[in-house]
């Protein structure tokens, strides 16, 4: 590619000296020149060339001189490079070009070598400079791409989620009708294929944002065999359903607390099950957890989904964890399914710091294991970590749950439901119809926010994206509406149809308790319901209590603080409002002192957490860093929400 010079000098035999001691250039085309006998010249030629790449130019010209001619290129806006060619004394000329953006500079006579050797080694600097700028726009575009991709898929996923909100709340409905066998089989066709439709834009959705850099793995305290036993009682539902039996088995060396994602962790071993239950059609499925490597704080675990199913063929064991790639071409037409789960399975694996393989022998069974390394919290009492009574936890085929008429409260609540999908709110209305409660809705966040000023609810669930006022607003208006009347905070639920984290944060940022993602089936709007209603479910009645998390945190607390353990974190309760609104006030040094303070005190109590928690809003405060303290004041609620203290 030919470079185009400009050379700007007075002198009327400079185009001759040019044209000698670059002639082999121009011969090959590498090099072009144009010529201007002044700066003035100089700017009307580079308006009829915007091709040019390098100027030479003379100091001490006519009409305008060579330091006025290089402080006009900025206003060009255009990728040249100049170098100055000076006389001996213009020493402090020179030093002013130079400061005005000049890239080198020449002296009068010109030494060919030097000029030749200056002109190569400044076009390649203007090329690698080119080629940086170019890599940071593909860079740029790339990003840009990304969030399009992402928003795109939001968007998407807002629009599909709610009509199918309303096709999954009616089918739940209709099962509870009288229905022929008919008509009880085309309504299970309708839910499992709902179902399936909702687990492909999950799928989707996770993949988008893996792929954006978008997943970012939690560091939290979890228990292990509490988990498995979970996800045990979650997936032999699904297994009952084929008659299939689920052993889950975790060893008895297996540490109860880790330091690491549960919820991606679960997706994994749900995910490495379902698709087990998907291609068995009799037998078992096993899954074993066991101790690989516990060293130096750091416990490393081998995870192993084994079933009795089709099996594998060995030369698809590496393709199969391609994305919407299964073992055969009529695998999807038979077993169903879109091939992602493992590809995200694998993502998440390696985000974990892991790897994931299969093993399988046809007709006989497959098993596929990962591996992954977690933090290992200590006991904090001088003896061996807790162990479980038993290494195994065996769901068999018998499995039950309660039928939907058992779940029915039985005490009269307040709801307010915020949602301008006229079909969810049918379907939340036929939710509520043979109970008690009292439900108000609101077809935007205007509506819903005159409702809760002129009422009493006990719990609000708000839809974030609505017309005229959305439910970010709605939801920041009703906190602040609730500090001006000191009136108790009432349990806002968000519910979204958009499942990325960061309209995740916004909501809660917004000041709602917790997201619940759309569509909302039944049985979890009841149990919604019912967590911030202040009743636990006693078989045939609700006695009032406190709400904890379905996550459970242990700690072990020395049974000399029983006395005084209850009031420390009743006191903590408050605390989170106060963070709160120090943080609504930009009030960075309150939260910085209340940090310190949670800093120094939560590992004296025994909660060595609520000292992380302390440290990281100091760290965030100091750097007036809103987001961490966001996520640091509503990692502060949960975990005191979710203790369970023991004391030893």
């Amino acid at each position: 590619m030919s470079a185009k010079i400009l050379v700007v000098d007075d002198e009327n035999d400079i185009e001759l000296l040019i044209q000698q001691i670059f002639r082999r250039q121009i011969r090959k085309n590498e090099y072009s020149f144009i010529f201007a006998s002044n700066g003035k010249d100089a700017l009307n030629k580079l308006q009829e060339n915007d091709d040019v790449d390098l100027i030479l130019t003379d100091i001490n010209m006519p009409e305008m001189d060579g330091l006025t001619f290089i402080s006009c290129l900025p206003a060009l806006n255009r990728s040249i490079e100049a170098i100055i060619i000076s006389a001996y004394g213009d020493m402090e000329n020179i030093r002013t070009a130079m400061n005005r953006g000049a890239h080198d500079f020449l002296t009068k006579p010109l030494e060919i070598n030097e000029l030749e050797i200056t002109v190569k080694n400044t076009l390649a600097h203007l090329q690698q400079a080119r080629d940086n700028v170019g890599l940071i726009q593909e860079k740029e575009a790339a990003k840009a791409e990304s969030e399009a991709k992402s928003s795109f898929l939001a968007g998407m996923s807002h629009e599909i989620r709610t009509p199918l909100n309303a096709i999954l709340g009616m089918t739940d409905l209709l099962v509870e009708t009288n229905l022929d066998n008919t008509q009880k089989n085309y309504v299970k066709i309708l839910d499992s294929a709902g179902e399936a439709l909702l687990d492909l834009i999950n799928d989707i959705l996770d993949l988008s944002k893996i792929e954006a850099g978008r997943i970012e793995l939690e560091t939290i305290s979890f228990d292990i065999h509490d988990l498995i036993e979970k996800i045990s009682g979650i997936m032999s539902i699904k297994c009952n359903e084929k008659n299939l039996k689920l052993i889950c088995i975790v060893d008895t060396n297996v540490p109860h607390i880790l330091l690491g994602d549960p919820s991606r962790l679960r997706q994994i071993i749900i995910n490495l099950i379902g698709n087990a239950v998907k291609f068995t059609d009799s037998g078992s499925i096993i899954v074993n957890v066991s101790l690989e490597d516990l060293n130096h704080g750091k416990v490393s675990l081998r995870f192993e989904v084994r079933d009795t199913g089709i099996g594998i063929p060995e030369d698809k064991l590496e393709s199969i964890f391609d994305i919407f790639s299964q073992a055969e071409s009529g695998t999807t037409r038979k077993y169903g399914g879109t091939g992602l789960g493992l590809s995200i399975s694998r993502q998440l694996v390696k985000l974990m710091g892991g790897k994931i393989w299969a093993e399988s022998v046809i007709d006989e069974g497959s098993s596929f294991c990962f591996t992954s390394s977690f933090g290992f919290k200590r006991s904090l009492v001088s003896r061996p970590p807790k162990r479980m009574k038993t290494s195994s936890i065996i769901y068999d085929t018998n499995f039950e749950t309660l039928s939907s008429e058992a779940t029915k409260l039985r005490e009269s609540l307040r709801i307010l439901v915020a949602d301008d999908s006229e079909h969810n709110r049918i379907v939340i209305h036929h939710y509520m119809k043979n109970q008690p409660h009292i439900v108000t809705f609101a077809k935007n966040g205007l509506e819903a926010l005159e409702s809760f000023k002129n009422n009493q609810f006990d719990v609000v669930f708000m839809d974030m994206q609505m017309p005229e006022m959305d439910g970010y607003t709605s939801t920041r208006e009703m906190r602040k509406w609730e500090v001006q009347n000191g009136r108790e905070k009432t349990p806002i639920v968000a519910l979204t149809a958009i499942a990325f984290k960061s309209e995740i944060a916004e909501a809660i940022e917004s000041g709602c308790n917790e997201c619940v993602s759309k569509p909302v089936r039944k049985a979890k709007f009841i149990d919604t319901l019912k967590k911030y209603s202040n009743y636990t479910w006693r078989g045939e009645n609700f006695e009032q209590s406190t709400p904890l998390s379905q996550n459970l945190r242990e700690v072990e607390i020395d049974r000399d603080m029983e006395d005084i353990v209850p009031d420390y974190l009743e006191n903590l309760g408050e605390q989170v409002t106060v963070f709160t609104h120090a943080l609504s006030q930009g009030d960075f040094d309150k939260i910085n002192m209340e940090g310190h303070k949670l800093r120094g005190s939560g590992g004296s109590y025994g909660f060595d957490m609520l000292t992380d928690i302390g440290k990281k809003l100091e760290i965030a405060a100091i750097n007036h860093e809103q987001t961490d303290i966001q996520d640091q004041i509503k990692e502060l609620s949960e975990y005191l929400n979710s203790i369970k203290v023991v004391y030893v």
